[in-house]
Parts: C-alpha cells; sequence; structure tokens
C-alpha cells in the first residue's frame, strides 16, 4: 500500500514542476524582449527537410488533427484559430505569434532535465514521453502555420505590386499624374 502512495506523490512532484515551470514560461514570454521571436533568428527559419512545409502534410498528416488541439489565448491576446485578415500587418503579427508561441513550447521542453535528474526508471520515460507529446504537436503546428503565413505575406506583397502598377499604368494612360 505505501508503494502505491509513493507513486502519487511522484506522479503529483512531477506535474507540479511541469506545470510550475510551463507558467514562468508563459510569463517570460510576456515580459522578455520582442526581439527575441524575430523571424530572421536561425531557430525560426525553415529547413531544407521540411519541404516548405510539405513535410508536415506528408508525413505527420497535420492538416487531419492540427485543428483538434486546444489553443491558449491570454485576455486580450492573439487567436491563430483563423486567419482574419489579409492585411500585412495583422499577417505580420500572425507569424511574430507562431515565434512565439514556438520559443514558448521549445523552452517547456527544458523541464525534461531536472525530470530526467531526479526521477528513477520508469518515472523518467513516462514524463519525457508527457513533456514530448504536449509540446511537439504544437511546434510543429507554428511552423507549418508560420510557413504557410510567410506564403500568404508574399503573394499579397506580390499582387499588391501588380495591382499599383496596373493603377499607375491607367493613371498615366490618361495623363493624370506626371510619368
Amino acid at each position: 500500500m505505501q508503494g502505491n502512495k509513493d507513486y502519487i506523490y511522484i506522479i503529483i512532484f512531477n506535474l507540479s514542476l511541469i506545470l510550475f515551470w510551463d507558467a514562468i514560461v508563459v510569463l517570460c514570454c510576456k515580459i522578455i524582449n520582442e526581439k527575441n521571436f524575430n523571424l530572421e533568428k536561425n531557430m525560426y527559419k525553415m529547413r531544407n527537410w521540411e519541404e516548405d512545409g510539405k513535410w508536415y502534410i506528408k508525413k505527420l498528416k497535420i492538416k487531419k488533427w492540427k485543428d483538434y488541439l486546444p489553443q491558449y489565448v491570454s485576455k486580450n491576446g492573439f487567436s491563430k484559430k483563423n486567419l482574419d485578415d489579409l492585411c500585412i500587418d495583422y499577417i505580420d503579427k500572425f507569424i511574430f505569434e507562431t515565434c512565439r508561441g514556438e520559443w514558448a513550447h521549445r523552452k517547456c521542453m527544458w523541464v525534461l532535465l531536472p525530470i530526467f535528474l531526479i526521477n528513477v526508471f520508469p518515472f523518467n520515460l513516462l514524463f519525457l514521453f508527457l513533456v514530448l507529446l504536449i509540446n511537439i504537436p504544437y511546434i510543429c503546428i507554428q511552423r507549418y502555420n508560420r510557413f504557410r503565413l510567410i506564403k500568404v505575406k508574399e503573394k499579397i506583397l506580390l499582387l499588391s505590386k501588380k495591382e499599383k502598377f496596373k493603377v499607375l499604368s491607367f493613371i498615366r494612360k490618361f495623363n493624370m499624374v506626371d510619368s
């Protein structure tokens, strides 16, 4: 009977540690400089194996399961459930939020170090699996969405240049402005 109590304490301790660690990461997301979530940082860049985001579709079948996972939206936060606008500022904010989300989930996995060091087998493996199961799918979703958003942004910028050119050509045709 004592053995079962010990297991319960181990589970409660580890879950508490994970929740405490995650709370610190969420707090850090809010207070650290936004430059840490810069799209140009190496952490957020696409890797060759990701095949421009197609790897997530082909290998992980991400479209089948990504919408079933809950998302965290803080009070007055940014929902990433839908693309609500096609203006560049909104898309940039969405891309920024995917970087912040990926950063947070990567940092949440650092709890594995103390978990692995303080636990004995099989508890270290159990919580290793749990932490990875919770965070890796979200990292994949952030990366998949970011690559798609970058493509959307590029298309919008390209179309706006073409439309601007068409309008300027039209105006010049009717001598509405100087060339």
